[in-house]
């Protein structure tokens, strides 16, 4: 339950790479860097499709990540914990759905309501 030790409104771009997996609670750290973006700022995601990502580990004989949390991982699991976030909106200006690899990004425009 750590905060993120920055003012609320500071930042026009909060990016975060392969972090969010690694939290038990998505939506929890989903606000905490929604807090710290301005009202129309950019939120970056990029996390593993956990599915895709275990398939890609057992393929090439690599260990898991033991800190990737939710089996469920992945884009519509990102979406469904956004949509559950209260006094925002948002649009995805850019997505890929492990269109390279096993990773997700989502870039999403955050007006806060």
């Amino acid at each position: 339950n750590n905060e993120i030790p920055v003012a609320d409104n500071t930042y026009d771009y909060v990016y975060t790479s392969h972090l969010i997996e690694d939290f038990t609670d998505t939506i929890n750290g989903l606000k905490k860097f929604i807090r710290i973006l301005k009202d129309d700022g950019n939120l970056i995601l990029v996390f593993p499709d956990q599915m895709k990502y275990e398939a890609y580990c057992k393929k090439n004989g690599q260990f898991l990540n033991p800190y990737h949390v939710h089996k469920e991982m992945g884009y519509e699991f990102m979406i469904q914990n956004l949509n559950q976030i209260e006094n925002i909106s948002y649009k995805i200006v850019y997505s890929s759905n492990c269109e390279i690899d096993s990773n997700v990004i989502i870039i999403l425009k955050i007006n806060k309501i």
